[in-house]
């Protein structure tokens, strides 16, 4: 395995152990960001923040929009509807 295989392997078996101890807890841009940043830590720039600059992925010509705050809260709320109406 590559360094880079291993450092993933190992932050999701950390946000494994954090989902898991946080069964409770609501599910909320927090929520989501402290598993962005388990996940990315050492993987990524700026892990556990909202990406504020334009990507690109790797052997295709599609570029992912950017993401908007009041867009990821609109799904967290209707995903919270759909499990609690």
């Amino acid at each position: 395995m590559t360094v880079k295989e291993v450092i993933t392997v190992h932050n999701l078996k950390r946000a494994m152990q954090f989902m898991l101890a946080n069964l409770d807890r609501p599910v909320d841009l927090d929520l989501v960001k402290e598993y962005n940043r388990i996940v990315c830590e050492s993987l990524c720039d700026k892990p556990g923040e909202i990406r504020s600059y334009p990507v690109r992925i790797t052997g295709t010509d599609y570029k992912p929009g950017m993401p908007a705050i009041g867009k990821i809260e609109e799904v967290l709320q209707l995903a919270k509807e759909i499990d609690h109406p």
